[in-house]
């Protein structure tokens, strides 16, 4: 992507020509554009992060950064299991290899996914 601002007299600038008369537009329109330009992202890669950012939130807004970090850590040192539960009545754990009824409601195990 072409860099449509540059430096000029320790401010962000960018030039307009008309009729081989160029005239310089500086400001905080200007600022923002060159900082945009410096993140070197294109308009799709920021809605992508966007939307990524988004979800993050709504998936994690109550879980404390701290526990987040011990999460991911656990994952990619492979420590990370997701216990089953109950279909019914979402019992955790509800069942072990052979069991074929949850304890708490008595629905059927057989099939569920572990």
């Amino acid at each position: 992507m072409k860099r449509l601002t540059e430096q000029y007299n320790g401010e962000w600038v960018t030039e307009h020509a008309e009729e081989m008369d160029y005239f310089l537009i500086k400001g905080k329109a200007i600022d923002r554009l060159a900082a945009y330009e410096d993140s070197e992202l294109t308009p799709e890669q920021v809605a992508t992060l966007k939307a990524e950012n988004e979800m993050l939130k709504s998936l994690t807004s109550d879980i404390p950064l701290e526990r987040l970090e011990e999460i991911c850590k656990a994952e990619k040192e492979n420590r990370l299991i997701t216990l089953p539960k109950c279909p019914q009545c979402g019992l955790v754990n509800a069942w072990s290899i052979g069991k074929k009824y949850c304890d708490r409601c008595g629905a059927n195990l057989n099939g569920c996914d572990v």
